[in-house]
This record gives structure tokens, C-alpha cells and sequence, in this order.
């Protein structure tokens, strides 16, 4: 047995509110509002396989909700106006929901459980809000945002899943968060004074975000095996931030702009970051603790800062900066660790700190006025070199 159900509503002038149940396989509903304000459509879908869902309100202070239950759903809502409401319930596998939204001060959330979800939203305009939260496997999850102040949510838990969120505009806040394994988080924004966070616990987890515009702030947290971490800012004034505990792990910023701050901190074997930064007055701090760590910072430009600092056996950091005026320090605690520090410019200063045995400095200055430090102590073997031209 099964049954369809469609309905069209049009407004003129008053509020108007639509209800449509379906609760049986293969059943559609489909809510139309326009030219009003104030509008209420719900579409409530219960065990009901291959279904599909469709609102659409035009005007302001509208409210649209869709609540779905079964197999290869499919809910799409779409709101032209202000002071808009919208939300998506779907539990089921192959489900899949599409939002859109255009106007001020929108909100938008998506709820999804089960397997192979799919979820999608587009907003433009200013002060808007969405949310997308997934629990299952295979999930994808993708926000859009166009304009001013808006904030945009992703949440997933389980395996394999997916998470997109592009920006353009100012003061926008992005923050995904997943759990599990196999995870892939990316955020784009471009404007100033936005925020980007991931956080991600698991497994083969990787994170991208990519900032253009001056004040924007960017901060990765990973916490398992094989993770990677990618940051990219263009502008001034932008801070990155990257932490990362487990094995295997892989860290790379690069800023190009000036007034710039990066920094990565990875505790675990293995682990590798990697620093650029190009323009002046930029400053970067690089911490690894475990064994077998790489850590190399690059810089060009006057007045950078570089700081390596390593606890473990068997490092590697490297710091190299074209420049003048630049600091570069590494400090290293545990045995067979190599530091090297290469300068070029004028009235640059070089720090090397080792403790223990069997480590190697090198450090390398050519240009004027150039200060070169290298201290070791409390072991045996070890070797520093010193070079300036």
C-alpha cells in the first residue's frame, strides 16, 4: 500500500500553516508559501522508503521543518527573506537534504543518522546560522556561506565521513568537529576577522584551512594516528594555530603577509611541522615532543622571530631566514638530535641549545653585525659548528 500526498499553499497577506504526513512507502509532500510573512510548514515523513520533501516559502519570519524516517530519503527546504527558520530531520541510510537560504539573519540545521547521509547548506546574506550534525558512516556534509557575521557548524560522528565550509565575507565564525576515523575537514574563507577551527579525534584524520584577509584566526587540534594538518593565511595579521597528539603526524602553515603568528605543537613518534612565513615582523613557534620529529621554519622578510623547541631522540630542526634583524632559536633535550640555523642579512641573532649526547649544531650567517650562540651540555660526542661571512 502506498500513498502521495502533495499540497501547494500560497499566501497573500496573513500567516498560513501547512502540515503534511506521510506515513507509508513512496510518498511525496511538497508545501509551496509565498508573498507573506510569518509563514508555518511542516512535513513529517514516518517509515516511509523513497520519499521526498520540498518547502518553499518566499517573505520574512517564516518557519519550515522536515522530519523524515526510513531509507533514500530526500528533503530539500528553500527561504527567500529575513528572520528565517529552517530544519531538516532525517534517520535512515542514503538519506539527503539540501538547504537554502537567502536573507538576514537566517538559522538553518541539519540532522542526520544513519549510514551514506549526504547534507547541503547555502546561505546568503548576513547574521545567518547553520548547523549540520551527522552520526553514522560515509557522511558528507558541505556549508556555504555568502556575506557578513554569519556562523556555520559541522558535527560528525563515525567513519569515512566528510566535512566542507566556504565563506565570503567578514566576521564569519566556522567550527567542524568530527570523531572517528578516515576523517576529511576543509574551511575557506576569505574577508577578515573570521575564525576557523577543526578538531578531529581519530585515525587518518586531515584538516585544511585556508584563510585570505587581515585578523583571521585558525586553530587545528588532532588527537590520533596519521593525522595532517594544513593551514594557509594571506594577509596581516592572522594567527595560526596547530596541535597535534599521536604518531604519524603532519603539520604544514605557511603565511604570507606581515604581523603574523604560527604555531604548531606535536606531541608523539614521527611527527613532522613545517612553518613558512613571508613578509615582516612575523613570529613562529614550533614545540615536538617523542622521537624522530622534524621541525623546519622558513622565513623571509625583517624583524621574524623563529622558535624550535624539541624533547626527545634522534630530532631534526632546521631554521632558515633571509633578512635582517631576525631571531632564530632551537633548543633540543635528548641524544643524536641535529640542529642547523642558516641567516641571511644583517644584525641577525642565533641561539642553538642542546642536552645530552651526541647532538650536532650547525649554524650559518652571512652579512653584518650577526650574533651566533651555540651551548651544549651534560653529555658526551657532541659537535657544533659556527660559520659567518
Amino acid at each position: 500500500m502506498k500513498r502521495s500526498i502533495a499540497i501547494a499553499a500560497s499566501v497573500m497577506i496573513m500567516s498560513f500553516a501547512s502540515y503534511a504526513q506521510a506515513a507509508t512507502n513512496n510518498s511525496t509532500a511538497t508545501v509551496n508559501q509565498s508573498v507573506g510573512s510569518a509563514n508555518n510548514a511542516t512535513v513529517e515523513q514516518e517509515n516511509a522508503n523513497f520519499t521526498s520533501a520540498s518547502i518553499d516559502q518566499a517573505g520574512s519570519v517564516n518557519e519550515a521543518e522536515i522530519e523524515q524516517t526510513g531509507d533514500a530519503n530526500s528533503a530539500a527546504i528553500a527561504q527567500s527573506g529575513n528572520l528565517n527558520e529552517a530544519e531538516i530531520e532525517q534517520a535512515g541510510n542514503g538519506n539527503t537534504a539540501s538547504l537554502n537560504q537567502a536573507g538576514d539573519s537566517n538559522a538553518a540545521e541539519i540532522e542526520q543518522e544513519g549510514d551514506n547521509n549526504t547534507a547541503s547548506v547555502a546561505q546568503k546574506g548576513t547574521g545567518n546560522d547553520a548547523e549540520v550534525e551527522q552520526s553514522g558512516n560515509g557522511n558528507a556534509a558541505s556549508v556555504v556561506q555568502s556575506g557578513s557575521a554569519n556562523i556555520a557548524s559541522v558535527e560528525q560522528s563515525g567513519n569515512s565521513n566528510e566535512a566542507s565550509v566556504a565563506q565570503k565575507g567578514a566576521g564569519n565564525a566556522a567550527e567542524v568537529e568530527q570523531l572517528g576515523n578516515a576523517n576529511t575537514a576543509s574551511v575557506e574563507q576569505s574577508g577578515d576577522n573570521n575564525t576557523a577551527e577543526i578538531e578531529q579525534t581519530g585515525n587518518a584524520n586531515s584538516a585544511e584551512i585556508a584563510q585570505s584577509g587581515a585578523g583571521n584566526n585558525a586553530d587545528v587540534e588532532q588527537a590520533g594516528n596519521g593525522n595532517t594538518a594544513e593551514v594557509e593565511q594571506i594577509g596581516v595579521a592572522n594567527v595560526a594555530d596547530v596541535d597535534q597528539t599521536g604518531n604519524a603526524n603532519s603539520a604544514e602553515v605557511e603565511q604570507v603577509g606581515a604581523n603574523n603568528f604560527a604555531e604548531a605543537e606535536q606531541t608523539g613518534n614521527g611527527n613532522s611541522a613545517e612553518i613558512e612565513q613571508s613578509g615582516n615582523s612575523n613570529v613562529a613557534n614550533l614545540e615536538q615532543t617523542g622521537n624522530g620529529n622534524v621541525g623546519d621554519i622558513e622565513q623571509i622578510g625583517a624583524g621574524n622571530s623563529a622558535d624550535v623547541a624539541q624533547n626527545g631522540n634522534g630530532n631534526e630542526a632546521d631554521i632558515d631566514q633571509s633578512g635582517s634583524a631576525n631571531i632564530a632559536g632551537i633548543s633540543q633535550r635528548g641524544n643524536g638530535n641535529e640542529a642547523e640555523i642558516e641567516q641571511a642579512g644583517n644584525s641577525n641573532v642565533a641561539n642553538v641549545m642542546q642536552a645530552s649526547s651526541y647532538n650536532v649544531a650547525n649554524v650559518e650567517q652571512s652579512g653584518n653585525f650577526n650574533t651566533a650562540s651555540v651551548s651544549q651540555s651534560g653529555g658526551n660526542g657532541n659537535v657544533a659548528n659556527v660559520e659567518q661571512e
